[in-house]
């Protein structure tokens, strides 16, 4: 049986995020990273975005709120600007006329590819179906290595690959 525990922890967004978060976008990354949030039982304050026209209107289980109004109802906060690189930058600098710096979650852009998160995802979700794969390996090998690939997604460290590796493990197949 899989410790998802031990896996989880290898993920250290958690630590950034010190009071209720706002999530600062509405698109496909910003859902990913809302449901990711909500995994990790994390205080949602709101879910904002510069458009004007997506004020009001309805994202996941919550309606999307304007950034400034929000932000003056509490000191008490924290940023995640949940969209791809090539419009965080312009977020980044835009809020910071406005917020301190050491309320902003990510200071670079972490969403270049949301695969951590839908890992993280994959692992709340689908716990019983991945025990059930990893029993259905007949030795350990496979089984360390299953193991290794979920610590690596998660963590982000390339070492759990590496250390996944056998070398010379493909000779011989075509």
């Amino acid at each position: 049986m899989i410790n998802f525990y031990e896996i989880l922890k290898l993920d250290e967004t958690g630590k950034k995020v010190t009071y209720p978060l706002i999530i600062y976008g509405t698109g496909k990354v910003a859902g990913i990273f809302y449901e990711y949030s909500r995994h990790n039982g994390w205080d949602i304050l709101a879910v904002c975005d510069s458009n004007p026209s997506k004020i009001g209107t309805a994202f996941k289980d919550r309606v999307v709120s304007d950034f400034e109004h929000v932000i003056q109802t509490t000191d008490c906060y924290c940023v995640a600007i949940a969209t791809g690189p090539k419009a965080f930058f312009e977020i980044q600098s835009t809020l910071l006329k406005k917020i301190d710096s050491s309320k902003l979650l990510f200071k670079e852009c972490p969403f270049n590819n949301t695969q951590r998160e839908e890992f993280v995802n994959l692992i709340y979700t689908h716990q019983d179906r991945l025990n059930a794969l990893y029993e259905k390996f007949n030795d350990e090998k496979s089984r360390e290595v299953m193991i290794q690939v979920l610590k690596g997604n998660v963590s982000e460290n390339n070492q759990f690959f590496v250390d996944a590796f056998t070398v010379g493990q493909w000779i011989g197949y075509t």
